[in-house]
């Protein structure tokens, strides 16, 4: 089963930056998908299903967003939602963007690709996840 990690940005919208180079708009490609289209095959963890347990964040990296956005003088819309496949080793398989700035969202996916997670497990046996947050 997946683990899917959406709505993100709460989490990560604290998070400190660092100095970079400002990314253009038009530099930064992402292909934006629904919830639906996003590994269907692989179940969310249902806490009220007993045979499952969930996978459990052992380490994480917070992104490091650009400096720009630190630096904006007008608000900026800093949401970004995406959704993590946590495999059956716990390693983050996959990861599916559904809303925010591009530049954002992909330094948002670039940490959360470094995530580790102890395996999910469906009836005592590792399986992968969606994971949401």
């Amino acid at each position: 089963m997946k683990l899917s990690l959406a709505a993100i940005a709460l989490l990560f919208t604290s998070c400190a930056t660092a100095p970079s180079s400002p990314t253009s708009p038009s530099s930064t490609t992402i292909h934006y998908v629904t919830q639906a289209e996003c590994h269907p095959e692989i179940p969310q963890v249902d806490p009220r299903d007993q045979r499952m347990t969930s996978p459990k964040v052992v380490s994480k990296v917070e992104p490091v967003f650009p400096e720009w956005v630190r630096a904006a003088r007008e608000p900026i819309d800093a949401m970004v939602i995406v959704e993590a496949v946590i495999d059956e080793q716990g390693s983050v398989s996959d990861v599916c963007a559904y809303k925010g700035d591009p530049r954002l969202v992909q330094v948002t996916m670039d940490a959360l690709r470094q995530w580790k997670f102890t395996p999910g497990l469906i009836d005592g046996r590792p399986s992968a996840f969606r994971f949401t947050s």
